[in-house]
């Protein structure tokens, strides 16, 4: 056994020597390194070490670290992953003294039987039973892939070409692809949270397993310190909204509108609703100022509490194959800078108590109205075979017998 500060030419044990470099049993300076294969039995994760067991000799080394590609002491800096109980890897026993530690993980080898040899094939079959691999269930890559995967299936692969693939599950997953600096996301479920609001995409939570219903629903808050969404959009299959008592439910019912799925809806109210869920909120229904809809059969409504205005620079044409029906609960006034013409083809009806034109005030006769005709001055007649005089001033009453048919009024 050398002295300490002494060499000599003995070779010294390196599984029985101190881990300090001029320990009484270990003479100064180095020796040959060792690597041994070990599986580790143990982790402790407040300290990052991990206990290990030799697979051949049964040798034993707790608390020993785990190698990374870099590290440094200030705030954890570097890049390293916690191991789990059973892997396999390489432990270092340095030549100049310091504890062992975990150098690296390899992988163990498998067997997996090749296809049943061709008959006539001179090829032995022993030497086509089983083919030996090191892939360890690991994602088959390119040359050049770096690839981190967790064994619950999350994923970083940097692909050579630029790709990066970033996921937790094949539906869950994104893709930064440098070819026109494109990003593209796999989801199967999509959700955002934002100061603004919350926008969900993806299969309807309760929706039957065996007709996955749709939707994206987007809420929007109108300054990012309130809790509640005044804006809620709605596309695909959802809960729409209901129409208040005093709204337009019934004219919708009507038309047929709503008879149909209602697939997109905009609806706005003050009362708000969940920014998360788009719940609405109580009193959200009877305080909706604007609600615009469309169902699947294409009918459409726009609800609004307030003024409306359409203003178009060029020309405005309005086509129905059916009945045009405009009403309004006071007056409706149509003005035509030029000319205003209306065609009534087999009919023109037009109804009021009153009907004016051009601001006239006096009524006007029709054919069986009754009238009274006053001479302005003296008429001559004969009656009877005796000549007369109507003298100015006489009043005659009567009715219009005659008249152009295709006026009425």
């Amino acid at each position: 056994m050398g002295l300490k500060g002494t060499r000599t030419g003995r070779s010294v044990d390196p599984m029985m020597r101190s881990s300090f470099r001029t320990a009484f049993v270990q003479p100064e300076g180095r020796v040959g390194a060792h690597i041994i294969e070990c599986v580790i039995t143990g982790v402790n994760t407040s300290a990052w070490t991990v206990d290990v067991a030799s697979k051949y000799d049964q040798l034993y080394y707790g608390d020993i670290q785990v190698a990374s590609p870099y590290l440094h002491p200030n705030r954890g800096e570097g890049v390293y992953v916690l191991p789990e109980v059973g892997a396999k890897g390489m432990v270092c026993i340095p030549s100049d003294g310091p504890p062992p530690f975990l150098l690296c993980f390899i992988m163990p080898v498998e067997q997996t039987p090749l296809p049943p040899v061709p008959e006539g094939d001179e090829t032995s079959a022993e030497d086509n039973q089983s083919n030996y691999t090191f892939a360890g269930g690991r994602t088959r890559g390119k040359p050049g892939d770096i690839i981190m995967r967790g064994r619950d299936g999350n994923f970083v692969a940097l692909h050579r070409g630029g790709v990066l693939q970033v996921g937790s599950t094949e539906l869950s997953q994104r893709l930064y692809i440098p070819l026109q600096n494109l990003i593209e996301d796999i989801s199967q479920n999509y959700r955002h949270y934002n100061v603004g609001g919350t926008m969900s995409w993806g299969v309807r939570a309760g929706s039957p397993d065996d007709a996955l219903e749709t939707r994206c629903m987007q809420t929007m808050r109108l300054f990012a310190d309130q809790k509640e969404a005044t804006i809620r959009i709605c596309k695909g299959t959802f809960e729409a909204m209901a129409e208040p008592e005093d709204g337009w439910q019934e004219d919708m019912a009507e038309l047929g509108i709503g008879s149909e799925p209602i697939i997109y809806e905009v609806t706005v109210s003050p009362e708000g609703f969940s920014a998360e869920e788009g719940i609405p909120n109580a009193g959200a229904v009877e305080g909706t100022t604007l609600r615009f809809l469309f169902d699947k059969a294409g009918g459409a409504f726009l609800g609004a509490r307030g003024s409306v205005m359409l203003g178009i620079k060029g020309k405005l044409k309005i086509v129905a194959e059916d009945d045009i029906y405009i009403e309004s609960k006071k007056s409706i006034t149509l003005k035509a800078g030029t000319t205003f013409r209306l065609e009534g083809g087999d009919a023109l009806d037009l109804g009021g108590k009153v009907t004016k034109v051009n601001g006239g005030s006096k009524p006007v006769a029709h054919v069986g109205s009754q009238i009274l005709i006053t001479t302005t001055v003296p008429i001559p007649i004969v009656v009877g075979g005796t000549p007369g005089t109507i003298t100015a001033g006489a009043v005659f009453s009567g009715s219009v017998s005659t008249g152009n048919p295709t006026i009425q009024v």
